[in-house]
């Protein structure tokens, strides 16, 4: 094999380099053909399984694949001689770590324990991803063109279940597939046509939501400011193109985002005042609130034609008054602004004062929109979203999550986190009946934030890994700033978009998300490597 892989894998045997690739390019067909497919039919295409007559839980094809490269990696060990580094024990001892919390979860818990374990053993695919990447499957021409048309064709033609969200991701990959080829007039002329499509369609990352409106921006930034400093320009000029591109993406936010969800990245005060009254409310009523009892489930299937309808509270006057505290906003004495608590339900008739909010415009669900729907989407402007007021209380919604997912960390002080199987639930949500639509389904509630959810379950040792995640990704950038590698710094950018939103959104926990980015991560992480020993 070539000098650049053998630092980390020798061949056994005369051949063997032949029997080799063959698996990696059976490996690396599975893996991106199931990235891709996550990407046009999300959580629908997650959600097909098999179940085993033995087993009372699914086995999703998230893991059926996980198992499948597992073999596949087995089957080349017999051809290559893998050469792991110094972390190979300490691997071991997560392994062992991972498959204890999530037996003794299951036993204690049921098989919830198992779809939290997941968050865990996703990261494996960013292993294989990393032995499994071969410079002669992305170096053929032929490969890396059909790809490239692949992207173009299913980002401006066919229409997905969760593309917008994954489109900033075909961008950074057209780019990088068209950096790919050989200097000359196919690949300038490559990189022309996929930077005018880019710019066809790039208000669209303004119009999809919050989280990815800032990933994205983000990503940009840092991509832009890293491939500046590479290139031989003087350091006004760097300065002048760095403002510039901070001007324009201010100015794209200022005319193609949701007017809405962008007032309320900055209404910082409006923020504050909504979460106080919030707070103050729970406070005053968590004496007497008691969790109701709900059988968790471990997912929720996706109806074939959903029903777009939000569940209204139930409204009405109690005459009990030994179950009743009253609400922070009413005045003494008054019997309609009364709340009642118990078994996890709030029946309410004046919660904290909400100006009221239009129904006639809605954000539409783009985990399920059609064929048409999608069509208009990619070709016409978004609507326009959310009104102002549901843009903060989203924010107050996660911000309580997360203050709840604290203090319980903080009273139980569970050193390897909580038990895999355990619902989360948030005290702040239900008392004020939010999401009811969620956890009074399935039992428990999404943090909507990854790495809180990885140091809620795993204590330390989540910590460690994401020190160690973002460790690797600081290493990778500085490679690839010292091998001046635009192919490497544009990885980074797709890697760094799905970093940030995993703050806001649960991309971690969820295959459709989680196994595309750990698989990149992996390859991205060879590629470095493989610069350092050329």
């Amino acid at each position: 094999m070539n000098n650049s892989n053998n630092d980390f894998i020798l061949s056994k045997m005369s051949g063997s380099k032949w029997h080799s690739n063959v698996i990696d390019y059976i490996a690396l067909f599975i893996l991106g053909s199931v990235c891709y497919l996550y990407s046009i039919f999300g959580s629908d295409f997650a959600e097909n399984s098999i179940n085993l007559f033995f087993l009372d839980f699914p086995i999703f094809i998230g893991e059926i694949i996980l198992i499948i490269c597992l073999i596949l990696f087995l089957v080349k060990l017999k051809f290559v001689f893998l050469q792991f580094p110094r972390f190979r024990y300490m691997l071991l001892v997560y392994c062992g770590f991972l498959l204890f919390k999530a037996l003794y979860g299951y036993f204690n818990w049921g098989p919830l324990a198992f779809r939290h374990s997941a968050i865990f053993y996703y990261p494996f695919f960013a292993i294989l991803g990393y032995y499994f990447y071969n410079e002669s499957f992305f170096g053929n021409h032929k490969i890396r063109a059909t790809l490239l048309i692949i992207l173009i064709v299913t980002a401006y033609e066919i229409p997905g279940a969760t593309l917008p969200f994954f489109l900033f991701i075909y961008w950074m990959l057209m780019l990088v597939l068209a950096l790919g080829f050989k200097p000359g007039m196919i690949k300038n002329l490559l990189l022309a046509i996929v930077v005018l499509l880019i710019f066809s369609q790039f208000k669209i990352i303004y119009q999809v939501n919050r989280s990815c409106l800032i990933a994205s921006l983000i990503s940009i930034y840092t991509v832009s400011i890293l491939i500046l400093s590479i290139l031989k320009l003087r350091s006004k000029s760097r300065i002048a193109v760095a403002l510039l591109l901070l001007v324009f993406l201010i100015t794209g936010v200022a005319i193609f985002s949701n007017k809405n969800a962008a007032r309320s990245l900055i209404k910082i005060r409006e923020i504050v005042e909504w979460y106080k009254k919030d707070a103050l409310y729970v406070s005053q009523n968590e004496k007497t609130f008691r969790f109701a009892k709900i059988a968790p489930k471990i997912y929720h299937a996706n109806q074939v034609k959903p029903a777009n309808k939000k569940l209204a509270v139930t409204i009405k006057k109690i005459p009990d008054r030994n179950n009743i505290v009253p609400s922070p906003t009413a005045s003494p004495g008054s019997e309609n602004n009364i709340v009642k608590i118990g078994q996890g339900q709030v029946e309410k008739t004046d919660l904290v004062p909400r100006p009221q909010v239009k129904s006639d415009q809605k954000m539409p669900n783009l985990e399920v929109v059609d064929f048409k729907a999608m069509k208009s989407l990619l070709k016409k402007d978004l609507p326009r979203g959310r009104d102002f007021y549901d843009e903060i209380g989203n924010i107050v919604f996660r911000l309580l999550i997360w203050r709840d997912i604290l203090v319980e960390l903080i009273e139980e002080k569970p050193i390897f986190g909580f038990s895999f199987g355990k619902p989360l639930r948030s005290k702040s949500i239900e008392i004020l009946n939010w999401g009811s639509s969620e956890w009074s389904r399935d039992g428990w509630i999404t943090p909507h934030n990854s790495y809180l959810s990885i140091i809620y379950y795993s204590g330390i040792v989540g910590l460690a890994l994401i020190a160690i995640l973002f460790c690797i990704f600081i290493k990778m950038l500085g490679i690839f700033l010292v091998h001046k590698s635009f192919i490497g710094i544009i990885l980074s950018g797709a890697l760094l978009y799905w970093l940030v939103i995993a703050n806001f959104m649960v991309i971690l926990e969820f295959p459709y998300w989680s196994i595309p980015f750990w698989a990149l991560f992996g390859i991205t992480f060879r590629i470095s490597n493989n610069l350092i020993h050329k």
